[in-house]
């Protein structure tokens, strides 16, 4: 699997990891242990993995979640959520909720990505850095998992003849721009 895009905070962390051989991103996120100190030493434990929430994103989904993050970045508006219920499938198990949302609170206007399955929450403020990741990161991933990217070697890339180029040069021609 890929190295995640991970957003730790003092709270709480959220990761998000394509896996390219399966053709799924994974979201998992968890909080901060209540006994951990806000800086701990080297090897001392400070988020909850054992509680952690887990929640698959098909690439489409994580390409809505893309554009939803590229969507705030410009317009400083956007909402997106993901329903999960695993009874659907057969499976026992909560409904599982990811969001990101743009929101206007008490201390100004926020960005919140949260995971929540049942009375558990685990949820993170995102700044403009971390939405222009998941907004560019999430459509390459995508590109890969579809095989979009790199499907010839370059040694083996095949040049246009002139009798090509000359029907390109006839159908650009009918381009209305």
């Amino acid at each position: 699997m890929a190295k995640p895009l991970s957003f730790y905070r003092m709270t709480s962390v959220i990761r998000i990891t394509p896996d390219i051989r399966r053709g799924v991103f994974w979201v998992d996120g968890t909080n901060a242990l209540p006994s951990a100190p806000k800086t701990p030493e080297k090897g001392v434990q400070k988020f909850n993995w054992e509680e952690k929430l887990i929640f698959a994103l098909s690439p489409e989904e994580a390409l809505q979640l893309a554009e939803c993050a590229d969507r705030i970045l410009r317009t400083h508006q956007g909402k997106v959520d993901f329903f999960h219920d695993p009874k659907k499938g057969g499976r026992e198990g909560e409904v599982k909720t990811l969001t990101l949302s743009y929101e206007k609170t008490d201390k100004g206007e926020r960005v919140f990505f949260q995971i929540t399955q049942g009375q558990k929450r685990v949820s993170c403020a995102l700044q403009r850095a971390d939405l222009f990741a998941i907004s560019s990161l999430i459509p390459h991933a995508v590109s890969c998992m579809w095989d979009w990217i790199g499907t010839l070697p370059p040694h083996e890339e095949v040049e246009a003849t002139t009798d090509q180029n000359a029907s390109l040069e006839e159908l650009e021609e009918d381009i209305p721009f």
